[in-house]
Formats: structure tokens, C-alpha cells, sequence
């Protein structure tokens, strides 16, 4: 697994944004033994989610989808972690366990209890398009109500992975020799309650597992933090 800094050029603002790449490669040993458990895993908490849901009218995604999003999600949230810890020398984050998928925290920040929310999508139209288009941008996802869940805990963190692919062709990417995606910077929770900063939406997020609409609270990602300027933020 390698991680190497890139700079996104945005036009549109002049802002650089800087990202980590993130490359696997099923050349290697090591990435192939490590994607391999990263399928075994996600059909696992796949049935978990899939047994929690199964009284939930909202529940309409495949088990094709629920699969991919788990999959996603593991992977997202094991290379931040990789990324916080290499960018500190030492075990400065660790993840939690899983408990449910409308109720989790993804990674903690131990010297200091902070929480930190992972969440993935999946930009076709490439990174760039993504971080920078002017109308279509992407945004760091913070918490969401909806007819079920009337507020969401906040976490003190929110942090982005961007694959630039078409979400139905994950499971067959993950075969590729190289797999190539990118962890893209991420929000505060005071940012989340700037009003210069944030905005709120109704929309289904690509990582969801349960088919319901709700208001999400983001900020676009021309507002956002970028992937170091997020990695410095969590000493404090």
C-alpha cells in the first residue's frame, strides 16, 4: 500500500488542493492478501447491516450495493488510519467497533477522544471534477436527520475518500493490478456550524445502505479543509 502526496489544481479558484493518493497493486503480495481480506470482511459486515435492517421499510438498496458500500467503507476508513498514523510516526488514531451504521464512529483520535467520521463516494468524472468543479463539487459530509433519526451525534471530525470510478464497477476495480483512489481533506465540526461555510442537503449519500433521503449537513468541498491541512487539525 502506498500513499503519496498530489496537488489538484482548482481553475475555478486558484486553489491547490492536496491530496493523498492512495495506490494498491495485486502484483504484490502483500496488497493481494490485504484485499482479499478486505472482501472477506465487508461480506461479513455486510450480513450484519443487511440482519439490522431487516425490519426497516427503508431498506431497498441490493445486497449487491449494501456489499460495495461495506467494502468501500472498510477500505476508506483502514487507509485513513494508515495515513494518520504514518503522518504521526506513532498510533495516533485507532478505529472503533462497529455497533451500527446509523450510530458510528469510525476512527478516535487517542491523545484526545476526538471522533472522526470516514465517508466515502464515488466521482466519476474523476477527482478533479470533484474537488474543483464550479456547479457539481463534492462536499465533506457531516451529521443528518431524517423521518426515523431526528439528530445524528456530531463527531468532531469529517473526513473524505474519493474513488473515480462508477460505483457499481467497485468489486471488479478492486481486481485491477493497480488500485488507485484518494483520501480529499475533510471539516471541523465548528465548520459544520459556520453558516459561511455550510450547507445543508437532501440526498441519498453514495455510502448509504439504507435507500431513505435525508438533510445532510456539508461543506462544499471550495470551503473545505484540505488532506493536510485536516491531518494538522487533529493535534489539537
Amino acid at each position: 500500500m502506498k500513499f503519496e502526496l498530489v496537488n489538484e489544481y482548482c481553475n475555478a479558484t486558484g486553489r491547490n488542493f492536496r491530496v493523498i493518493k492512495v495506490t494498491l497493486s495485486n502484483n504484490f503480495a502483500k496488497d493481494r492478501d490485504f484485499i482479499k481480506l478486505l472482501k472477506i470482511k465487508s461480506k461479513q459486515l455486510a450480513t450484519s447491516v443487511n440482519k439490522q435492517a431487516a425490519n426497516n421499510s427503508t431498506q431497498t438498496r441490493s445486497k449487491e450495493r449494501i456489499l460495495i458500500n461495506c467494502a468501500a467503507g472498510i477500505l476508506a476508513e483502514v487507509c485513513w488510519k494508515k495515513c494518520i498514523n504514518m503522518y504521526y510516526k506513532h498510533n495516533f488514531v485507532t478505529e472503533t467497533n462497529f455497533d451500527k451504521s446509523s450510530n458510528q464512529i469510525d476512527l478516535f483520535v487517542i491523545h484526545s477522544g476526538k471522533s472522526i467520521e470516514v465517508r466515502s463516494s464515488f466521482p466519476r468524472n474523476g477527482v478533479n471534477f470533484a474537488l474543483c468543479d464550479p456547479t457539481y463539487q463534492f462536499d465533506v459530509i457531516g451529521p443528518y436527520t431524517n423521518s426515523v433519526k431526528v439528530n445524528e451525534p456530531s463527531k468532531d471530525f469529517y473526513v473524505r475518500t474519493l474513488y473515480p470510478i462508477n460505483v457499481k464497477d467497485f468489486m471488479d476495480f478492486l481486481n485491477n493490478d493497480s488500485v488507485e483512489f484518494f483520501l480529499t481533506g475533510g471539516a471541523k465540526w465548528d465548520m459544520m456550524t459556520d453558516s459561511t461555510l455550510f450547507k445543508d442537503k437532501d440526498f441519498i449519500p453514495d455510502d448509504a445502505v439504507a435507500e431513505e433521503k435525508s438533510i445532510y449537513r456539508v461543506v462544499p468541498f471550495e470551503k473545505a479543509l484540505d488532506t493536510i491541512e485536516i491531518l494538522e487539525e487533529l493535534k489539537y
